[in-house]
């Protein structure tokens, strides 16, 4: 009778811990949005975005809010919907394709997609806020010809000031970053020398 009521006692202390344990709610998940910017035609015919590179940091199961004094800060309770890599390659295509009008801007490995005239790459080294609560964009973007041709590259360091605080208005800069940044690779697009004509 004892060990019965011994045990007893020890699964009225250890059920309730179970049942915290398993009463975690799920994060909140985030995607990042098209933003729409000044369009003009005169790009290449077809563009493909490449999966850009992100730094190992950025790529969390949290969204990374910003890494300051040595410490990495993630926000426990909000996630990305997808992978950052494949998502910011993805909103890069939609706001590329209302910039230029007149061509077909497809992501790599899209299951609809010509062959492209052009690619666009992108490295991404901080995509964050900063310590001022800044959203912050650093990355390097390439565009050039498939088979290596004449191309351009630029480096970017772009701020936007969230519209109030928490993680929604984080992204929400993060994404019109993101567009600003769609605005200068449209521009090298269509400052691209034409594709060589073939030998004769």
């Amino acid at each position: 009778m004892r060990h019965r009521a011994g045990l007893a006692g020890l699964m009225s202390v250890a059920m309730p811990l179970l049942l915290a344990g398993c009463g975690g709610s799920d994060p909140s998940y985030y995607t990042l949005a098209f933003v729409p910017g000044p369009a003009a035609a005169n790009g290449p015919v077809s563009v493909e975005v490449r999966t850009p590179s992100i730094t190992p940091s950025l790529q969390r199961d949290h969204i990374v809010r910003n890494d300051e004094d040595y410490r990495l800060r993630t926000v426990p309770d909000a996630a990305w919907a997808d992978g950052l890599d494949e998502m910011i390659g993805r909103t890069l295509a939609q706001d590329l394709n209302q910039r230029l009008p007149g061509t077909d801007v497809s992501t790599q490995g899209s299951a609809i997609s010509t062959t492209p005239t052009a690619l666009v790459e992108m490295d991404v080294q901080r995509f964050a806020a900063d310590k001022d609560g800044r959203a912050e964009l650093q990355a390097t973007v390439s565009v050039h010809r498939p088979d290596s041709g004449p191309g351009a590259s630029r480096s970017l360091h772009l701020y936007r000031v969230p519209e109030g605080v928490g993680t929604s208005p984080l992204v929400a800069a993060l994404s019109s970053l993101l567009g600003q940044a769609s605005d200068l690779v449209a521009q090298m697009l269509r400052d691209l020398p034409p594709t060589p004509p073939p030998p004769a």
